[in-house]
């Protein structure tokens, strides 16, 4: 299912604090902390899982998931459409130095209940894009759920 995050629901997550949760301030927001919000309003309340993020370089959102789930951030940490040169650890989650469509084995078939990314996918290139659907829906459990903030301009 492809849907556009709206403002209703942006204003709605500001409504409830989701940004106090996160830490931040509204005066110092950009595009990917909107995106965040609004793909952290979805998930937030998860329990218990094992739950991916894609791209997360210097995550904002691991810091919070990482308290009620088992967490990993995929990311290869070269630097790559603005994201961290260096690898950059956060206590409690596991990084997973490779890109998604390359079928690695630290990420095994049905592994995950949730995977999520904020301003990734758009950088996935063309060629890349059957491999990374086909690499997630192997990575996913059976009732598993992707999240994917995209941006569009």
């Amino acid at each position: 299912m492809f849907r556009y995050i709206s403002k209703a629901e942006i204003f709605s997550a500001l409504d409830a604090n989701i940004h106090g949760e996160l830490k931040w301030a509204p005066s110092s927001a950009h595009l990917k902390t909107w995106q965040d919000i609004a793909v952290y309003q979805i998930i937030k309340d998860s329990t218990g899982l094992d739950i991916a993020e894609i791209g997360g370089g210097d995550s904002r959102l691991l810091h919070r998931l990482k308290l009620n789930n088992r967490c990993c951030n995929v990311d290869r940490f070269e630097g790559q459409h603005g994201g961290p040169g260096e690898e950059i650890m956060i206590e409690g989650v596991r990084n997973v130095r490779a890109f998604v469509g390359e079928n690695s084995p630290d990420l095994p078939d049905d592994s995950l209940d949730l995977m999520y990314s904020v301003s990734v996918v758009e950088h996935v290139p063309a060629e890349a894009a059957a491999s990374f659907l086909d690499d997630s829906v192997r990575m996913l459990k059976p009732d598993g759920r992707a999240y994917h903030a995209i941006d569009l301009y």
